[in-house]
């Protein structure tokens, strides 16, 4: 499941802009445009967790999302070369797989509550290794075919992703039965739980810190002299990286509360931001990726953890919405800020607030979330 998600997601996400400029669109307006998605991301995830108690399971709402998706997907075939229609069709996708990434993180959580032997942990990882896959043959396809066989790959990966959901065993919402009277939509949870606000916050912060390094890794590299080609080389090394790392993240959950793990993970995203900041070459940025493993790739599978520990069941999925939420929002900020940072001040500037905004995010974890949601059982 999280494989077929996370290629789908990459066959869209690091695509999108490819397919705008082919449409004419200039670098601002898709930029512009790819916001929008992420703002749509955040709109519509509190509406489809609210739909999961009246279709009676998570399950249930991500497959007609996915079926939504692959209407939309069908239609950008249909309408290439009408700019306006595939821009809105391309907001409208984003908003859906951002939606969709906190309903499939409830669905896991919901199987290892039912008893059933899950490693999210490793999952996870494996979906990073099917983005990295999915990107090397969406780029091989797209050279070979041209931009518009992005939409195709995305119909085939749906297929494959509706096809894990109704394949996958005890995942047919029994646990979101029983609490579904009660279940809390993430603005109630929200406004209700004082001491989730600042965790929320925090993690906008570390979310925002990371992907101002990641959108705009283009511009470090060729400021130290770099090409494409080392971009490329940094994102494999994260890449490589990850799947190991969030398998050791559920053997460590068994020890360690989520809380206290996101409160290291937020030292590891600070300690690389300060890395590829203070670094005056490549070499610098090559060995930050090395920590990868106390950052990005120790922070996903703990938030998933957090929101499924330190909240009662019937705010579990408000609580996996609200932490995509927060990663999407850091995702805004960091596309609104970045670039204005980096004309203004320059590229070194821009990566000493990354690494300046994810320590605040830290301090917060230490504060707030550390101690929090206590280990797994078993």
């Amino acid at each position: 499941m999280q494989v077929a998600y996370w290629a789908s997601f990459c066959a869209v996400m690091s695509y999108a802009t490819v397919f705008l400029l082919s449409l004419g669109y200039s670098s601002a307006a898709a930029g512009a445009i790819i916001a929008a998605g992420n703002l749509a991301g955040i709109l519509f995830q509190p509406l489809c967790a609210g739909l999961v108690p009246r279709a009676g399971s998570a399950r249930a709402v991500v497959l007609g999302m996915a079926l939504a998706l692959a209407a939309l997907a069908g239609a950008l075939c249909l309408v290439n070369g009408q700019a306006p229609v595939c821009a809105a069709l391309i907001v409208l996708m984003y908003g859906l797989l951002y939606t969709m990434q906190g309903l499939l993180n409830a669905i896991a959580m919901e199987l290892s509550n039912a008893g059933r032997r899950l490693d999210f942990g490793f999952a996870r990882g494996m979906g990073s290794f099917g983005y990295a896959v999915c990107s090397w043959a969406v780029g091989a396809f797209t050279a070979a075919r041209g931009v518009g066989v992005m939409p195709l790959v995305h119909l085939v990966l749906l297929a494959a992703l509706g096809l894990s959901l109704l394949l996958l065993p005890g995942a047919n919402g029994q646990v979101v039965h029983h609490t579904a009277h009660r279940e809390q939509g993430p603005l109630a949870v929200l406004k209700s739980d004082r001491a989730f606000r600042p965790v929320l916050a925090s993690c906008i912060g570390l979310f925002m810190g990371y992907n101002l390094n990641i959108t705009y890794m283009i511009q470090t590299v060729t400021a130290r002299g770099g090409t494409s080609g080392d971009m490329g080389a940094v994102f494999a090394i994260a890449a490589a990286l990850e799947l190991p790392a969030m398998t050791l993240a559920g053997r460590l959950l068994r020890s360690r509360s989520a809380g206290t793990l996101m409160f290291c993970s937020g030292l590891g995203l600070t300690a690389k931001s300060l890395v590829i900041a203070l670094s005056g070459g490549l070499a610098g940025v090559y060995a930050a990726q090395f920590l990868q493993p106390l950052g990005y790739a120790l922070v996903i599978p703990c938030t998933v953890y957090y929101a499924n520990r330190a909240f009662p069941p019937h705010r579990r999925l408000a609580g996996q919405t609200l932490m995509v939420a927060a990663s999407t929002l850091g995702t805004v900020l960091s596309a609104a800020l970045g670039g204005v940072l980096i004309d203004a001040l320059g590229v070194r500037a821009m990566l000493l607030f990354a690494a300046a905004i994810s320590a605040a995010g830290t301090l917060g974890l230490f504060f707030f979330a550390r101690g929090r949601a206590e280990p797994l059982e078993g």
